[in-house]
C-alpha cells in the first residue's frame, strides 16, 4: 500500500485534520451527512420497513453526492479565477457600464 504525497491539491492540509474539522469547512456537505446519519439512526422513528429505509438512504446519498459535486465545482471555478487573475494582473473583473447605451434613433416617417 502506498501513501500519497501531501503536496497534491487533493490532500493538501488534510494530513493532521480530523474529519470534523474538514467537514466544518463544507457546511452543506456536513448537513447532508448529518441527515444521512439521522436516517441510519431512525431519529424520527418513522422508518419501520427496510424498503422505506432503503429509499430514504438512496435519496439522501443522491443529495449528498449533488452537494459534494457542487462544492467541488465551486472550488474549481474559484481556483481558475484566482489563477487567471494571478497570471493576468491587468485583467478586470466585471464592472458596471459607464454608458447608458446608444440613444434611440428617430422613428422613420
Amino acid at each position: 500500500m502506498t501513501q500519497e504525497s501531501t503536496d497534491s491539491p487533493a490532500c493538501a492540509g488534510t494530513e493532521f485534520e480530523s474529519l470534523e474539522e474538514r467537514l466544518n469547512r463544507h457546511p452543506d456537505l456536513k448537513a447532508k451527512i448529518e441527515t444521512l446519519l439521522s436516517v441510519v439512526e431512525n431519529a424520527e422513528g418513522n422508518l419501520v420497513k427496510a424498503n422505506e429505509a432503503e429509499h430514504r438512504v438512496i435519496e439522501e446519498i443522491q443529495q449528498l453526492g449533488q452537494a459534494a459535486l457542487q462544492g467541488w465545482a465551486t472550488r474549481q471555478n474559484q481556483a481558475q479565477q484566482d489563477e487567471f487573475v494571478h497570471t493576468n494582473p491587468h485583467a478586470q473583473r466585471s464592472r458596471e457600464k459607464d454608458s447608458i447605451g446608444t440613444p434611440a434613433s428617430e422613428p422613420s416617417k
